[in-house]
C-alpha cells in the first residue's frame, strides 16, 4: 500500500505536470506545471483539515461527518477495514493513499481548460469542486463499516444502511472509475465549455509544446509524463483490495526464470524506451547526412532531363 501511495504521487506530480505541460504552448509550460503542483499541495492540506473525515466516517448515506477533522483520533496504531474479515491496514497509509486520488482527481480537471483561466480562479474551483463533488461521491462510493461486524443477516443489513449510497447499492469501484475518472471528466467537460475557446483559436497556430522541441534531444521530459501515469494506474489495483493481489511467494514462478524486479523494471524501460523512439521523427532518427525522399545510391539517382 505504501509503495501504491509514492506512484500514485508521482503519477501526479511530475506525471501528470510533465504531461499536461507537453500538450500546451511553451509560454504556458510552467504555469500548467505550477497549476498542478499547487493544486496537488493544496488538496493535501484539505484532506487532512476535513476531507478525509467527510469522506470516510460515519454519517448519511451521501456524505460523512466531520469526526476525525485534523484526523481526529486517528493514532499510528489505528487501523482501517479492507474487504476481507480480520485483515486490517494501518489507517494512516489508507489516509495517505486516498489522499493521493483526491489530489490527481483535482489535477486532472486543470488540462481541460489550461491556457484560459486565471492562477487564482483555478484554486478557488478546486477548493468549492473537492468539497462539493469529490468528497460526497468518494463517501458515496468507497464508505462502509468493513466485514468484520458482519456475522448474521441482521448486522448485514445494519452494514449495508450505514454505507455510502452507492456502495449499498452494489458499486465497487477499485480503480477510481466513478469517483476519479467519470468525476473529473464531468467537471472538466463543463468546465471547458463555461470558459471557452483558446484566444486566438483557428487564427494562429497552437503547437504543443512537446512538438516544437528540437529534433536533437530525442530524450526529453515528454515520454515522462505518459510513463509515470501509466505505473500509478498500474498500483491503484491492487492497492484498492490489497488482499486479493497475490503475494510473490504465491506466485508460481520456475527457479530459472528472473526475479518479479527484474521483470518490472524491464517492463517499465521497454515502455520509456518505446516512447522516447516515438516521439521522435523518423527522419530525425536517420543518419544525419541524408535528407528525406534522397537515393542512397548515385545510381538510383533519376536521370533529369531538360
Amino acid at each position: 500500500m505504501t509503495t501504491a501511495t509514492v506512484l500514485v504521487i508521482l503519477m501526479t506530480i511530475p506525471g501528470l505536470a510533465l504531461f499536461y505541460g507537453g500538450l500546451v504552448r511553451s509560454k504556458n509550460m510552467l504555469s500548467v506545471l505550477m497549476q498542478v503542483f499547487v493544486v496537488t499541495a493544496m488538496i493535501y492540506v484539505l484532506w487532512v483539515i476535513y476531507g478525509y473525515s467527510v469522506a470516510f466516517s460515519a454519517g448519511n448515506p451521501f456524505m460523512g461527518s466531520l469526526d476525525k477533522i485534523f484526523l481526529k483520533g486517528i493514532t499510528p496504531d489505528s487501523v482501517a477495514a479492507t474487504f476481507s474479515k480480520g485483515v486490517v491496514i494501518p489507517e494512516l497509509t489508507f489516509v495517505s493513499f486516498q489522499a493521493t486520488f483526491a489530489a490527481i482527481t483535482c489535477a486532472l480537471i486543470v488540462g481541460a481548460f489550461a491556457e484560459r483561466i486565471k492562477f487564482s480562479a483555478v484554486l478557488l474551483f478546486v477548493a468549492i469542486w473537492f468539497t462539493f463533488s469529490y468528497l460526497p461521491i468518494a463517501h458515496m462510493v468507497w464508505y462502509w463499516d468493513g466485514p468484520d461486524g458482519i456475522t448474521d443477516a441482521a448486522s448485514l443489513e445494519k452494514v449495508t444502511a450505514a454505507g455510502g449510497w452507492l456502495w449499498a447499492k452494489g458499486a465497487l469501484d477499485f480503480a477510481g472509475g466513478t469517483v476519479v475518472h467519470i468525476n473529473a471528466g464531468i467537471a472538466g467537460l463543463v468546465g471547458a465549455f463555461v470558459v471557452g475557446k483558446r484566444v486566438g483559436y483557428g487564427k494562429e497556430s497552437l503547437t504543443p509544446h512537446r512538438q516544437t522541441r528540437p529534433a536533437s534531444r530525442p530524450i526529453t521530459t515528454a515520454p515522462i509524463g505518459p510513463t509515470k501515469p501509466q505505473a500509478g494506474v498500474m498500483a491503484t489495483r491492487p492497492a484498492t483490495a490489497p488482499e486479493a493481489a497475490p503475494s510473490i511467494d504465491a506466485l508460481p514462478l520456475d527457479s530459472a526464470s528472473p526475479p518479479i524486479q527484474d521483470r518490472v523494471a524491464a517492463a517499465v524501460a521497454t515502455s520509456v524506451l518505446m516512447k522516447a523512439s516515438a516521439a521522435v521523427p523518423l527522419t530525425s532518427r536517420l543518419d544525419p547526412a541524408l535528407k528525406p525522399n534522397q537515393p542512397t545510391h548515385s545510381s538510383d539517382a533519376p536521370t533529369m532531363v531538360k
